[in-house]
Parts: C-alpha cells; structure tokens; sequence
C-alpha cells in the first residue's frame, strides 16, 4: 500500500518537472522569465560547485534572523509599553489585534 503511494508521488513529480522541461522548450517565454528545468539544474550545480550558493543561502539565513531578532526586540517593548500605558493600549491595541489575523 504505502510502495504504491510512493510511486504515485514519484510519478506526479516526474510529471511536473516534465511538463515544465517542454514548456521551457516551447519558448512561450524568454529564459528570463521562464527557464527550462534543465537550465535550472544546471545552474543550480554550477552555483553549488563554486560556492555562490551556499554563500546566498548564508545570507539569506542572517537576514532572517536579523530581522526576527528586530520583531522579536519590538514586539517586546510595544507589549510592555501596552501593558504599562493605557493610552498607547487604547489607540495602538486595535492595530496590533488587526494585524494578528494576518
């Protein structure tokens, strides 16, 4: 049962990155925009092997907690400014409950 399941998984995902392959051949699109998978393997293996992409992913990493650290510091100090003034609560607080649903 779960061998069967694997092959279907595996069968959609040969399939997916099939149809993408032609439609990269068929040019509908500049490579720009719409590079062929090939392409893309290709240059994700070329920027493997000369170490650009370990330095992006790097990168990206710091920012992330850079900017997690930044949310984390603010969140902190606008709660407590909430809990501590009732007037920050009263004018800020329904913006801080609006932008929890996102």
């Amino acid at each position: 049962m779960k061998s069967k399941m694997l092959w279907k998984k595996i069968a959609f995902y040969i399939a997916v990155i099939a149809t993408w392959q032609i439609i990269g051949d068929l040019n509908f699109w500049p490579n720009e925009i719409f590079p062929s998978a090939y392409e893309v393997a290709e240059d994700l293996v070329y920027s493997a092997s000369d170490g650009s992409l370990f330095y992006g992913i790097g990168t990206s990493i710091a920012r992330l907690i850079v900017g997690l650290a930044i949310a984390i510091v603010g969140g902190i100090v606008l709660g407590i400014f909430m809990a501590r003034v009732e007037t920050v609560n009263q004018t800020i607080g329904s913006l801080v409950l609006g932008l929890q649903s996102i």
